[in-house]
């Protein structure tokens, strides 16, 4: 699928005449961010109405290990009086499918300000990347507490045969089970 264009999302592609930084500084920095930590993600900055919208989303799969995961951010960067403001809200979600399934679904609204002197597009993601980091750190400790407390119970409900079962060895009435 195709990104949606500025158009179609409503937001136009105007530079902010508040921020001292341009739409194309806030790509650049954007698109590098997300390669730097992200490269199977995908970002796209819009402006509209003084502000800029910043729009983050990435995914990964882990068949071998059971477990799929992705991550998705929102922020807004614009002006106030003493600086410039980012504001939003990430999330993820983690779903573990060994023999059975379990999700996790995490969300964080997020705020900080940076000076408005000296602040840059580079800046301002530099500030994402240290609430993302702190993010992601807590995230993992919350599921190291779900895997050592509510995850271990789960499982112990589930079969702990520590062996497949195979569906050709049985028959229900002559008719094999798996057919």
């Amino acid at each position: 699928t195709r990104p949606a264009s500025e158009a179609e999302v409503g937001m136009g592609g105007q530079d902010s005449e508040t921020l001292p930084f341009t739409l194309a500084d806030m790509r650049a920095a954007a698109n590098q961010m997300c390669k730097d930590h992200y490269p199977l993600g995908a970002v796209e900055v819009f402006a509209q109405g003084g502000e800029y919208h910043i729009v983050c989303a990435s995914g990964v799969a882990k068949p071998a290990a059971f477990w799929t995961g992705n991550f998705t951010a929102r922020y807004r960067v614009f002006q106030s009086q003493a600086g410039v403001v980012i504001d939003g809200k990430m999330g993820g979600v983690s779903h573990f499918y060994e023999k059975g399934n379990v999700s996790a679904e995490l969300d964080q609204p997020i705020a900080s300000e940076i000076d408005l002197e000296g602040s840059t597009a580079d800046k301002v993601f530099e500030r994402i990347n240290l609430m993302e980091v702190d993010y992601f750190s807590r995230v993992e400790e919350c599921l190291e507490t779900l895997q050592q407390g509510p995850y271990k119970k789960v499982r112990r409900y589930l079969p702990v045969s520590g062996h497949k079962l195979e569906w050709n060895q049985y028959s229900l009435g002559g008719m094999r089970i798996n057919e």
